[in-house]
């Protein structure tokens, strides 16, 4: 009996110092954790555009769970901005092709109406992965995308942008990418959360690309055709405001030549 009682007292020693060591141990485990997601493993400066689009394609091609991305797109009937394009476009379809979820805030003001035409191909293919938000009220957000938020491996990109210019839109002029850094990756998918949850805010259906098209030809054209200085920055509203008829009615032909464009990434591919 007194054996059985000493091992009790042993067992009792024994859970009391396990819990004074436990309660020693996890403020510093805490303090680290907190430490690591403040913390960045690297700060990459591309030193072009297109080293720019090139690391930020291998980003992507890393994605495991989730992309959430901002940003006004490219424009589909420019040369220089196709071939931007096919390194992040390419990647972003591969993304989605291994299952990962894409988030995207649409900024509309400087988007070129004819990349609605990709944004609905993507749609129609990934349509319970492939998610497009628009609100106007957060126009000003800036362009950045959040490579799995919340894990060690996270990466967010940014990137300064041009002005809009007459029939292309913007372009990127400065850009970086934080690596590890958890807490600036998530004040980033807090931000995008915040906007889909937003009462103004639209999630688009795959039918619904078309009616914002026209909608928003409209909007441009009258300002246009307006007393204001507007520079357009659709090719197609150019085209049609430089040729005689003058009324530029919407029709939906004036892009659906765009409508099975696909966006080839030749050097990822092994080409030229």
């Amino acid at each position: 009996m007194t054996d059985f009682f000493e091992q009790i007292g042993y067992l009792e020693t024994f859970i009391s110092l396990a819990v004074f060591g436990w309660a020693i141990i996890s403020p510093i485990l805490l303090w680290r954790s907190k430490r690591r997601q403040h913390k960045f493993t690297q700060v990459k400066f591309p030193t072009d555009k297109r080293d720019f689009y090139a690391y930020f394609r291998k980003c992507i091609d890393k994605a495991k769970s989730e992309i959430v991305i901002t940003g006004d797109g490219f424009n589909l009937r420019n040369a220089e901005s196709l071939k931007n394009a096919a390194p992040i476009e390419s990647a972003i379809e591969r993304a989605l092709g291994r299952g990962i979820t894409v988030h995207r805030y649409q900024i509309v003001s400087t988007m070129t109406v004819n990349y609605l035409m990709r944004l609905e191909r993507i749609k129609r293919a990934y349509p319970d992965q492939f998610f497009v938000y628009i609100n106007s009220s957060f126009e000003n957000i800036g362009m950045f995308c959040v490579i799995d938020a919340g894990t060690r491996k996270t990466v967010f990109e940014q990137q300064m942008v041009s002005g809009p210019m007459l029939a292309r839109g913007t372009e990127p002029h400065d850009f970086a990418f934080v690596l590890g850094h958890q807490a600036k990756s998530n004040r980033g998918r807090r931000l995008i959360e915040s906007i889909r949850n937003d009462d103004l805010t639209t999630c688009l259906g795959a039918d619904d690309f078309e009616a914002l098209r026209q909608k928003l030809w409209n909007e441009r054209k009258s300002l246009a055709l307006g007393p204001t200085h507007y520079a357009p920055i659709d090719p197609e509203l150019v085209t049609c405001l430089s040729s005689s008829d003058k009324n530029c009615d919407y029709r939906p032909e004036l892009f659906s030549s765009l409508a099975n464009l696909e966006i080839v990434d030749a050097e990822h591919d092994g080409g030229a």
